[in-house]
């Protein structure tokens, strides 16, 4: 049986530095799971996640009701899920010229969840489809905004 620990290991931690894709299940406000996949995710530390999402995202209200998280990350083989509590830091990202909200999660748990006998033979990659020179100049703002801490 997998150990479940109380915060990310250095490993995870480091993959955690980039962007990636992982998901963030929450409770909707109609009482069923949500799941949304986004990249803008950093670990500030050991037992602290931000994450930036769009301000009318169905997280936000979600959040905002239940403050219960998973995050569902791929690496070095396999699944981790990393639950805790969700707080939302900031209503608008400054100098953001979209509506994002600055959320951070502490984690309580992470558990590693793949199933026996079996192993993640790829991690999931993705290409942005919008404007490349925009979607840098975006994505710098955002990683900045996210890497501050209050």
């Amino acid at each position: 049986m997998r150990e479940v620990q109380e915060q990310l290991h250095p490993l995870l931690y480091e993959h955690l530095q980039k962007e990636r894709y992982v998901t963030i299940s929450t409770v909707d406000v109609t009482g069923v799971p949500h799941v949304t996949a986004i990249s803008w995710l950093v670990a500030l530390s050991e037992n602290r996640l931000a994450f930036a999402i769009d301000a009318r995202s169905r997280l936000v209200q979600n959040i905002a009701k239940l403050p219960n998280a998973v995050v569902t990350v791929i690496f070095d083989g396999t699944t981790y899920a990393i639950s805790g509590k969700v707080k939302i830091e900031q209503n608008q990202l400054d100098g953001i010229p979209i509506p994002l909200v600055k959320c951070v999660l502490e984690v309580t748990e992470v558990r590693d969840i793949m199933f026996y006998g079996s192993s993640m033979s790829s991690e999931p990659t993705f290409t942005k489809t919008y404007d490349a020179k925009k979607a840098e100049a975006i994505d710098s703002l955002v990683w900045n905004a996210l890497r501050q801490q209050e």
